[in-house]
């Protein structure tokens, strides 16, 4: 059965709005529908590997994906078309949250939103589109601990909130615009490409107070029968402890331009190139490789189960009054504009 006679769903985030969570306790559980969420090179199904070229042009081109040139939709259609003969479900469901952004818009300003939806009107003509938003504050917020936990950022909060700041020269520097998490122009974009009708937004926080309705709206808009999930959405996020050591441990290693690895700063990194065998330098090059393949962020997220387990576990506030009025004064229109074009009724959810 070809794209055009299965119905298609296409998640498309936001991150940090309870994917994972979904994708494990919902998703998959829907009947009749068959879930793709895997972004893995050796996965051998052509949508996986459709998502994670997406993925590699998003990690080398950043906040110059426009100049990106993208794979030819039309061999994924050709491909995609031909895997769905060997499906026996009616619907089909892709999700993955970087379809909206890359490093949940630290990395490339939103500016892949228009390119990647366009790339997956001409793969999905028919396409229905399923975008979770949530406040841009606690979005930020969120971001942040998950920019510390998958690449070398090493600064504080407030110079990762840059209001009203573009930097095209280094896209490799990441910070977020928080004027640029403007969900209406998201769902203007989308729009453009699958009309109105076939796009449906939903606020995370919904999922969080009021998870019946949000999985109703879900299962009403994609026509499926109803499951039950029986526990709430939970990510404990980097302690305040987790977060310092995480952003010391980052200050030892660089992010790659040309690689999707880390490496560690020049300064270092001479002691691997040297050819002395002083007993010194060779003792440097077993440590220093020891901490190339070292992942903290597994021990760190460890730890922080163990604290909770004793009760001592805490999420800082990153967000000072001042920095959050400023982040959500931001986005008020917009978001006023598009709570009222779709009833979401944003402000119950602290929307500004």
């Amino acid at each position: 059965m070809s794209s055009d006679l299965k119905k298609i769903y296409i998640h498309v985030g936001l991150p940090k709005t309870g994917s994972t969570f979904l994708r494990n306790n919902f998703f998959a559980e829907l009947n009749n529908v068959a879930l793709f969420t895997a972004v893995k090179k050796n996965d051998s199904n052509p949508i996986s590997g459709m998502m994670f070229e997406l993925g590699q042009l998003q990690m080398k081109y950043g906040r110059k994906i426009e100049e990106a040139e993208f794979p030819d939709p039309e061999y994924y259609k050709k491909k995609i078309n031909q895997y769905f003969q060997s499906i026996a479900d009616e619907n089909i469901l892709i999700s993955w949250s970087s379809f909206l952004c890359s490093m949940g818009g630290a990395r490339d300003d939103f500016k892949s939103i228009i390119p990647v939806s366009n790339f997956l009107k001409r793969v999905f003509s028919e396409a229905r589109i399923i975008m979770i938003i949530r406040r841009q504050d606690t979005y930020i917020e969120s971001n942040y601990s998950q920019v510390l936990k998958k690449s070398s950022y090493a600064g504080d909060f407030d110079s990762f909130v840059r209001i009203n700041c573009l930097n095209d020269n280094d896209q490799r520097e990441l910070f977020i615009n928080p004027s640029l998490c403007n969900y209406l122009h998201f769902y203007n974009t989308y729009c453009t490409h699958f009309g109105r009708n076939n796009i449906l937004i939903i606020p995370f926080e919904k999922l969080v107070y009021d998870q019946k309705n949000f999985i109703e709206d879900i299962v009403q808009f994609m026509q499926v029968k109803s499951v039950a999930i029986d526990k709430p959405p939970e990510n404990l996020g980097y302690s305040g402890q987790s977060m310092k050591l995480s952003r010391i441990y980052n200050k030892f290693r660089k992010y790659s331009k040309h690689k999707a690895e880390r490496i560690l700063d020049k300064p270092i990194q001479k002691y691997l190139d040297t050819k002395s065998t002083t007993i010194k330098v060779k003792f440097i090059q077993i440590v220093i490789g020891k901490l190339k393949q070292f992942q903290i962020r597994a021990y760190l997220e460890k730890w922080d189960k163990f604290l909770k387990k004793l009760g001592l576990y805490s999420k800082p506030s990153l967000l000072t009054k001042t920095l959050r009025d400023k982040i959500m004064n931001t986005c008020s229109a917009s978001n006023k504009e598009l709570s009222d074009k779709l009833h979401l009724q944003l402000t119950k959810y602290g929307y500004y």
